[in-house]
């Protein structure tokens, strides 16, 4: 009985650890949508979010507030672009524009994005508001676009004064980047 027990618990242990690893372990579908709202908020970081809330203006930075999908549109095949909401921990009730501040006035910014473009399960243009940039001509100029964003959020993060203000799913998934 001994010796059935000491071959079976090897076994048993490398099972209860594959199950919960397995488990753990985030879905290749699950990766692809951190990266995108990660893109989402390392595009729109410096900007501020506004909420008319009984006829006051609430002011938060963006990092503060929840994203949730707004829409989905496939383009094609390969291709699908993302739109997201800022909210208020996630209820759509409480939704925010963002605005860039100017000089104590806040103005609306044409380059404000609105959502992320995909192609190939690859987070790759950012959907902007009113201005259009050319990024499959230049797909260069879109790398450096992204990735200097990307490189002064993350600085803005490591300094962010008060942690505890930022969204929760923002804070998690730059401990999971291991960037705080």
């Amino acid at each position: 009985m001994k010796k059935v027990l000491y071959l079976c618990l090897p076994f048993c242990i490398i099972g209860c650890n594959l199950k919960g690893s397995k488990e753990n372990t985030p879905t290749k579908e699950a990766l692809l949508m951190n990266d995108i709202k990660w893109a989402m908020y390392y595009l729109n970081y410096q900007q501020e979010a506004y909420q008319m809330l009984n006829y006051k203006i609430k002011l938060n930075s963006s990092i503060q507030c929840s994203l949730v999908c707004k829409n989905i549109d496939t383009l094609n095949r390969d291709s699908i672009n993302f739109y997201f909401l800022y909210t208020d921990s996630g209820n759509i009730n409480f939704r925010y524009q963002l605005l860039y501040p100017n000089s104590g006035h806040y103005k609306h910014d044409m380059n404000t994005v609105y959502g992320i473009g995909v192609v190939n399960n690859k987070v790759v243009y950012p959907i902007l508001g009113e201005v259009q940039y050319d990024f499959a001509k230049y797909p260069d100029t879109l790398q450096i676009f992204m990735r200097r964003h990307e490189q002064g959020f993350i600085k803005y993060l490591q300094a962010y004064p008060n942690k505890a203000e930022i969204d929760k799913w923002l804070l998690n998934e730059a401990r999971r980047r291991k960037i705080l």
